[in-house]
């Protein structure tokens, strides 16, 4: 997850913006990876769920489970992840520049989908 944190320290108190794990939720620092699911190419609407962040490694094992939980392969659900550099460089990428509207490029609309395991609890 991308989160605001709050530091104290001279010269002055900072919030700023970090990867924490969605796993062990510790400051993920190089070695990380952003994932998320989507439900294209199955019937019905085009669903997404939320970008997580995870550590390579164990953390990335443990989320998958709770991945499979949350959203079944039953239901449609595909898990894609990449790793969080790339993602950081394509997302300060695109948060200058518009996506090329001349190359044929379009956008497809989807429905962002909370984890079944926190909708079964409201």
């Amino acid at each position: 997850m991308i989160e605001y944190i709050g530091v104290s320290g001279p010269p002055d108190a900072l919030v700023c913006t970090i990867f924490v794990c969605d796993t062990c939720r510790e400051q993920v620092i190089e070695r990380g990876n952003n994932v998320w699911g989507s439900t294209a190419g199955a019937p019905g609407p085009r669903r997404g769920t939320p970008i997580h962040v995870t550590h390579e490694g164990h953390c990335d094992a443990a989320f998958d489970q709770w991945f499979a939980q949350a959203y079944p392969d039953a239901d449609g659900w595909m898990q894609l992840s990449e790793e969080l550099d790339f993602f950081a460089r394509q997302l300060a990428h695109n948060a200058t520049k518009p996506l090329p509207a001349d190359d044929g490029i379009r956008t497809h609309p989807q429905q962002l989908t909370l984890p079944r395991l926190a909708q079964e609890t409201q």
